[in-house]
């Protein structure tokens, strides 16, 4: 079977699906193909999200997304052997708003569910085998035994770049420019949420760990509140295990068992295990550039990441780099195209 569309989007994630919501809104015939069972199956990260792509862009955004808590203070929490030491910042009233918890598989399919109310297809359980390339340019995609045509493809593969890698778009991975994240989710309930941290009105905290269990590694642990789970994990530098016998299984086993967390997670229950790459590396360390003869490189796969220990940023930068890619779509396909492709 072959099947032609203005744009293919290889990847269902936040960057995959922000760029099919644009140009399905841009009135663009698009299709987003997605290898996960359904959208967010495959999707892993810590727990938080900055809001202003959203605000710019979304309208109305706050009262259908499916927002957990806004996070109203960041902590800096030192584990001591037994105790700990804490610093806390508390947001003020303007940017306490500023980034909220999600799970990710909920909020991917509320994203989704943006991009088929303009117009766009979704298709999950489809893993992208090859690409179509004819005189240089990438004209379409083949995927169990199809062929999808289309005039521009959109790279949102995520931090595994398997097809970008494939046909050499990006580099291949350098230990030195990644790491392992491994979270767990645990049930614990609302109210002793509120009670262990001492929240008030549905805000929620977001915390970099440092000390104890990390026993000094290059990374850190994290810990986000969510309505009534807590998600807490580990990034560890790929170097470590390689150098320094260490194994971020048994860092995350440690971590959790620190007094600090044995009071909170008393009769919890355990809903998530989850891994998976981290690229520190930044743009410049993944691709010469983000695009090429008839396609757009997007999120995770084009290195729009921020990971500075405290602060880590990657569904913001996801949403916007998806924005910027429908915008040069749109505006090459305004141009005359056989002159001005990307």
């Amino acid at each position: 079977m072959s099947e032609k569309f203005d744009v293919v989007i290889i990847g269902g994630g936040p960057a995959g699906l922000s760029a099919g919501y644009f140009l399905s809104k841009y009135g663009f015939e698009v299709l987003v193909l997605e290898r996960g069972v359904e959208l967010g199956s495959k999707n892993v990260f810590g727990g938080r999200i900055y809001s202003y792509p959203f605000d710019k862009y979304f309208d109305g955004w706050r009262d259908e997304a499916p927002i957990e808590r806004w996070v109203g203070s960041e902590r800096l929490i030192s584990l001591c052997e037994e105790g700990i030491s804490q610093i806390e910042y508390r947001l003020s009233s303007q940017s306490r708003h500023g980034s909220f918890t999600a799970f990710l598989s909920s909020f991917t399919s509320w994203l989704g569910g943006l991009v088929e109310s303009n117009g766009g297809l979704v298709a999950t359980g489809v893993k992208v085998d090859d690409l179509i390339i004819e005189s240089g340019y990438v004209s379409g995609v083949k995927a169990g035994g199809d062929e999808i045509r289309a005039d521009y493809i959109v790279f949102a593969e995520g931090v595994n770049s398997i097809l970008l890698e494939k046909y050499g778009f990006k580099r291949k991975p350098d230990p030195e420019g990644y790491a392992v994240g491994i979270k767990e989710v645990f049930k614990v309930g609302e109210n002793k949420i509120d009670s262990y941290f001492g929240l008030s009105n549905g805000e929620g905290v977001a915390a970099y760990i440092m000390g104890g269990p990390l026993r000094g590694i290059r990374g850190g642990g994290f810990l986000y509140t969510m309505k009534d789970y807590v998600s807490i994990g580990i990034v560890v530098h790929l170097h470590e295990p390689l150098n320094r016998d260490v194994y971020p299984r048994e860092i995350i086993e440690d971590l959790r068992l620190h007094n600090y967390f044995m009071g909170l997670l008393e009769d919890a229950t355990l809903v998530e295990y989850s891994a998976r790459s981290v690229s520190e590396a930044g743009f410049s360390g993944v691709l010469n550039r983000p695009y090429g003869n008839g396609y757009i490189v997007v999120g995770d796969s084009a290195g729009f990441v921020l990971n500075t220990g405290f602060t880590v940023r990657g569904v913001d930068y996801a949403v916007l780099s998806g924005k910027y890619a429908a915008d040069a779509i749109k505006d090459a396909h305004e141009r005359d195209r056989d002159q001005q492709r990307i």
